[in-house]
């Protein structure tokens, strides 16, 4: 990461060469691991439409990548970068289609086993992560680009990013979301060390914080539809890290729910057509349902050095811990699968 902050804030021609050879380069073989996973998925996974859609984007985005050599000069660097806004439009629609097909294995009970569920969430959890590596090298390519810079920011990284201020903004986000389920929304009280900055990516902090707010204000609403206290967001910050802890009044998680609540294939909200039509609707928001808000949270968490962690009050409430790291000090999390450059589940037969 760090490595990557240098070389942002000089963002010359040679500088922008150089990131575009590493990105031609490290995102087909990033690509064409993430299609041999699909295409090894064992066969009560192998009749699930949106997960041959998924691999066809990969296919398509690893073929035209492949297509075009590595760049050598200005022209070469334009033609990746006009690919890669074409790639990232393309990818919008990953992860809803991969919580679709995860929708569909509940629906004909496919995940009922432990054996099935445990190689679910091995699999998601492994293509989630790459899935933010591959993100992020795009995007921070395409904000190196001339006409992108902007004063304070490296790329996509804002190098003095308050979360205070994008915790005002999520809240106002997740209110909104709550209020037309809902008709009404509890407060939100951000509060703390509001003034606590590091270099960050606010995209993320903004996708975590939406989730574990509209989490804290469902449960809110849920447990006290007529008056509801306000949710409470404190802010804590230190010399190597920055902390955020959502805290509700929604009565708890229940003991035997605690774990699962980390599980993709796990929500607490009925499945019912109106799901269903989200899941193929790329732009529509939804209180809850998907089921990937807290795990895919505590993955971007720990992509970059930190962590989600829930503490829950029966009868109470739910206390969510949001630990950043100072990206100076982390490196990328790459899966262990990766680093080992060993088959997925080589031995997996079928049940």
């Amino acid at each position: 990461m760090q490595e990557m902050l240098e070389f942002g804030k000089r963002p010359t021609p040679s500088v922008r060469l150089h990131v575009a050879k590493f990105v031609h380069r490290e995102l087909a073989i990033r690509y064409a691991v993430r299609i041999h996973e699909l295409q090894r998925l064992p066969q009560w996974c192998g009749d699930i439409a949106a997960f041959h859609e998924v691999q066809n984007i990969y296919l398509e985005s690893f073929r035209k990548l492949r297509h075009i050599p590595a760049p050598q000069d200005s022209n070469g660097v334009i033609e990746l970068t006009n690919l890669l806004e074409d790639i990232s439009q393309r990818h919008g629609v990953v992860l809803k289609r991969l919580a679709a097909a995860v929708h569909d294995l509940r629906k004909k009970g496919r995940i009922s086993s432990e054996a099935h569920s445990n190689y679910l969430e091995c699999f998601l959890d492994r293509n989630m992560t790459a899935r933010i590596g591959t993100l992020m090298l795009t995007q921070q390519h395409l904000s190196l680009q001339p006409g992108n810079h902007q004063y304070g920011w490296v790329g996509n990284i804002q190098l003095e990013c308050r979360p205070a201020n994008i915790c005002h903004t999520a809240a106002f986000y997740a209110r909104e979301l709550c209020e037309k389920e809902y008709g009404w929304a509890p407060e939100v009280q951000v509060h703390g060390d509001t003034d606590a900055q590091l270099a960050y990516f606010p995209a993320y902090i903004h996708y975590v914080m939406g989730e574990l707010l509209k989490n804290a204000v469902r449960a809110t609403m849920e447990r006290n539809p007529k008056d509801p206290p306000p949710v409470e967001v404190e802010i804590g910050g230190g010399d190597t890290e920055v902390g955020v802890c959502v805290r509700d009044h929604g009565g708890g998680i229940p003991r035997e729910l605690q774990e699962k609540v980390w599980q993709y294939s796990f929500t607490s909200v009925k499945q019912d057509d109106r799901l269903q039509n989200v899941l193929y609707e790329q732009d529509r928001p939804l209180l809850a349902g998907l089921g990937f808000g807290l795990p895919l949270s505590r993955l971007y968490a720990r992509y970059f050095g930190g962590d989600i962690q829930l503490n829950s009050l029966v009868n109470r409430g739910t206390s969510a811990y949001y630990q950043m790291n100072r990206l100076g000090e982390v490196s990328e999390a790459i899966p262990e699968y990766y680093l080992r450059k060993v088959p997925l589940k080589h031995d997996w037969k079928d049940e």
